[in-house]
């Protein structure tokens, strides 16, 4: 966890953080008009197999290069993995269901709406969230 904060000069930060919690109060006194400026980075790492070093490397290297891009070059690069995945992107279910039907229907509207949250699970996992197996194959 990593915070970009921008403020006046009598802006303060503390962080603090245990085994179960994680927290970074920000205060500042701001006259009418003033606007603080917080970028918030948390990253996120899961693996069956890897070390708990080699993931806690994983996830700070990952807040790293999410602050040196800055937010508009996380959105632009997110942007550009989102049209390169969904413009090759097929979606399978191994199970029947009653909402296979309308898969389509959701595919469309994710790509023509672009909902402003996007929800992810683990990568190479082979579980959706639904519990069914997924599979997401790209040519």
């Amino acid at each position: 966890m990593d915070h970009v904060a921008t403020g006046t000069e009598r802006m303060r930060t503390r962080t603090q953080s245990s085994p179960d919690i994680a927290r970074c109060v920000i205060t500042d006194v701001l006259e009418p008009g003033q606007r603080p400026r917080l970028f918030k980075i948390v990253s996120y790492a899961w693996s069956e197999q890897r070390t708990i070093p080699a993931l806690r490397d994983q996830v700070a290297a990952a807040a790293t290069a999410a602050r040196q891009a800055g937010w508009d070059g996380l959105l632009q690069e997110q942007r550009a993995y989102l049209d390169d995945f969904w413009a090759r992107a097929d979606v399978e279910t191994t199970r029947s269901s009653t909402n296979v039907v309308l898969y389509p229907e959701w595919q469309k509207f994710l790509r023509n709406g672009q909902p402003k949250t996007i929800i992810f699970w683990g990568c190479n996992r082979r579980r959706g969230p639904s519990g069914r197996d997924v599979h997401v194959a790209a040519p």
